[in-house]
């Protein structure tokens, strides 16, 4: 086999191996799942991308959550017996070992949070949008 046949071969897998591609992201955003995964990045970009998928998966319709304290800073009272949307807070921590060096841990633990949906709608001074959810969010650090 010689240079230009094999030069061919690779050009065309290569165009075969892009069109197949092409095929399939086209396919990926017509897909009405994949449509509703982009709505809930975008609307959840400030948490983990496990804590979006929890979101999504528990409450697909999910726009808007916050913590139980973060409702009531905003005026706003969750229903009770409402169901909340279980997601993963970290947690940090120092351990001192037994020759007295520290060590920084990281650990996880499930908390809840409530779409603005599930919540009573008595009159609040925050916002609907999440432009104004900074200031109630503690930094992470």
């Amino acid at each position: 086999m010689d240079k230009h046949s094999k030069a061919s071969e690779l050009n065309a897998g290569i165009r075969s191996t892009i069109e197949q591609l092409a095929n399939e992201t086209d396919a990926a955003r017509q897909s009405e799942l994949f449509r509703n995964y982009l709505k809930a990045s975008a609307a959840f970009w400030d948490y983990s991308w496990h804590n979006q998928m929890l979101i999504w998966k528990q409450k697909p319709d999910a726009s808007f959550v916050g913590g139980f304290n973060t409702w009531l800073k905003c005026g706003r009272h969750v229903r009770k017996g409402e169901k909340g949307i279980a997601i993963l807070a970290p947690m940090f921590f120092r351990d001192k070992n037994t020759n007295g060096d520290e060590t920084k841990r990281i650990w996880f633990k499930v908390v809840y949070v409530f779409d603005r949906l599930s919540r009573d709608l008595w009159p609040s001074l925050c916002a609907p949008d999440r432009s104004r959810q900074a200031h109630l969010r503690k930094p992470v650090r």
